[in-house]
């Protein structure tokens, strides 16, 4: 799990570990947090075959597309721990 989950107080083990847990057993709000992730992601790439972006200022939309895209995979990483139980 990132450590950018944890805030100072969670220095000790024991409420480190029940943090963890009390995460994991969110299973509900994190599909679905996701699962919507995953929609605006498929948005941006429809957004990208869009031929009406291709003019002259392309190279801003690209920039834009790419840095919304940049953001949505952090937040799905900070997620990765859910299907990998080995990373504790």
């Amino acid at each position: 799990m990132k450590s950018v989950w944890f805030r100072p107080e969670h220095r000790d083990q024991k409420k480190k570990q029940d943090f963890e847990t009390a995460i994991r057993n969110s299973r509900v709000i994190i599909d679905r947090l996701l699962e919507i992730l995953d929609q605006r992601e498929d948005a941006l790439e429809r957004a990208e075959m869009d031929f009406s972006n291709y003019d002259a200022g392309y190279p801003f939309k690209q920039a834009f597309l790419n840095g919304a895209r940049k953001e949505l995979k952090e937040i799905k990483d900070l997620f990765s721990f859910i299907n990998d139980q080995s990373k504790t």
